[in-house]
């Protein structure tokens, strides 16, 4: 058993009860003979009251778990402000270190559609993977940020032209009207 996410909602007034949830989960792997790792486990406390609320900690075989202010959850990493800064972040280094292939098969006299395929391959989903998740709530500084990376892309394979030019020539569309659609 692996990646195992419990959640719970807390209405005003009401306790917690996740260690209950835990407990559940604890029993269910001794039944099936499997063991829990307390040091794998974490705890994300999403709470938008001004004055924070003091959770009892939840523990895993009597171990305390960590509190972590974000988690990566199927791929999306998730703070605890909903905010998706570090989200834009994480991708945007994965394909930032992905931005070297382009340069190679352009030096490798690559003809500009197969680089463009491996763009839209290899590059292009790493930007857009959840992005009907957070799409709605992203600022426009985080929209910019994912946006420049596209440009630098198409700027490497169509060098000379304009950005609207590069999506133009190879008919696509910028990020942010393929999130909008």
């Amino acid at each position: 058993m692996d990646d195992t996410t419990l959640a719970e909602v807390v209405p005003r007034g009401r306790q917690i009860g996740m260690q209950d949830a835990v407990n559940a989960v604890e029993q269910l792997s001794i039944v099936n003979k499997l063991q829990l790792n307390a040091d794998k486990c974490k705890e994300l406390i999403i709470d938008f009251k001004k004055v924070q609320h003091h959770f009892d900690a939840v523990t895993v075989n009597s171990e305390e778990l960590e509190r972590v202010d974000s988690v990566k959850l199927l791929g999306v990493t998730i703070n605890n402000t909903l905010q998706w800064n570090c989200h834009v972040l994480d991708v945007t280094q994965k394909v930032n270190k992905r931005i070297y292939f382009p340069i190679l098969l352009k030096r490798a006299n690559v003809p500009a559609p197969d680089i463009i395929c491996f763009y839209l391959i290899c590059m292009r989903p790493v930007l857009e993977y959840c992005a009907p998740l957070y799409h709605h709530a992203l600022p426009d500084y985080l929209n910019k940020d994912i946006e420049r990376i596209q440009k630098r892309a198409l700027s490497i394979i169509s060098s000379g032209l304009s950005y609207d030019d590069s999506l133009s020539m190879f008919n696509m569309a910028s990020l942010e009207d393929r999130r909008m659609d």
